[in-house]
């Protein structure tokens, strides 16, 4: 399967392993979602992918920072609700998820951020990731997830980590 989102082709994905979370309606009110989270067994990774065809710079302070705010909402609610709809606490979403996404072994199971911004420079990447990480750094303690799990891509690194088919007919 592939998904097209902001000017890219994601993928190419066996359909069991994706939930395209943000394509579920009736979930948790005002809840932001990220694309979609991708489970790669054979490094027991679940990734939480979100794209985005621009992004302020860090000196556009007040727009710098509600685009933090709003990939540190879809990072968090993306989630929060998957963990309550492992925990039998959201009917609503377990309805729509695939079933490896139903027996995910949470206690092993490693966890990973990606912001895909497919025209970004390299150097325009770190302060985003720096600021990323500082923003997540509650949830990341919480649940023991490395600073390094947060990562912000353009469209040469996403293809590096087989998130992304390089093709120009998008």
């Amino acid at each position: 399967m592939e998904i097209v989102e902001s000017g890219v082709k994601f993928g190419p994905f066996e359909e069991i392993d994706i939930f395209q979370i943000e394509k579920v309606t009736n979930f948790v009110p005002d809840a932001k979602a990220v694309e979609f989270i991708w489970i790669r067994d054979h490094i027991s990774s679940m990734i939480f992918v979100e794209a985005k065809s621009s992004f302020s710079k860090p000196e556009s302070t007040d727009d710098f920072a509600m685009n933090l705010k709003d990939i540190y909402q879809k990072f968090t609610d993306s989630l929060l609700i998957l963990l309550s709809t492992h925990c039998n606490r959201n009917p609503n979403v377990a309805d729509c998820l695939p079933e490896k996404f139903r027996n995910i072994n949470w206690s092993s199971m490693n966890i990973h951020f990606r912001l895909v911004i497919p025209n970004f420079k390299s150097e325009w990447l770190q302060p985003i990731s720096d600021a990323l990480r500082m923003q997540c750094k509650h949830i990341l303690g919480a649940f023991k997830i490395n600073k390094l799990n947060i990562s912000i891509l353009n469209k040469e690194m996403a293809i590096k980590q087989g998130l992304i088919i390089e093709d120009e007919n998008v």
